[in-house]
């Protein structure tokens, strides 16, 4: 399997593998079982990184990461709740999610 890509991506710190057409039917991502939140009901929707641990969750831990993996820019000030740890702001500096 070397040189092979899986199509992964980070989100939140979280790596994020191919969503399978049955996890993102149900709005799931492909994520490694420990980095879920909450699981769906139905275990194996993620069957082409099955083998890697995957399963399909519906919601991310929130992880150190560059804020760009937040959704997010570097700010000087930040409502608290849109407020992530991002690894690659400057001095004075928060993450802050973009909406």
């Amino acid at each position: 399997m070397h040189g092979r890509n899986c199509n992964v991506k980070m989100i939140q710190g979280v790596k994020v593998y191919q969503g399978d057409r049955q996890c993102v039917l149900v709005g799931g991502l492909c994520v490694h079982s420990s980095d879920c939140l909450q699981p769906t009901t139905n275990k194996g929707l993620c069957p082409s990184n099955a083998h890697r641990g995957v399963e399909c969750c519906y919601e991310l831990p929130v992880r150190p990461a560059p804020c760009v993996q937040h959704m997010g820019a570097c700010m000087g000030s930040c409502p608290k709740p849109l407020t992530r740890p991002g690894i690659d702001c400057e001095s004075g500096k928060i993450c802050c999610v973009l909406i």
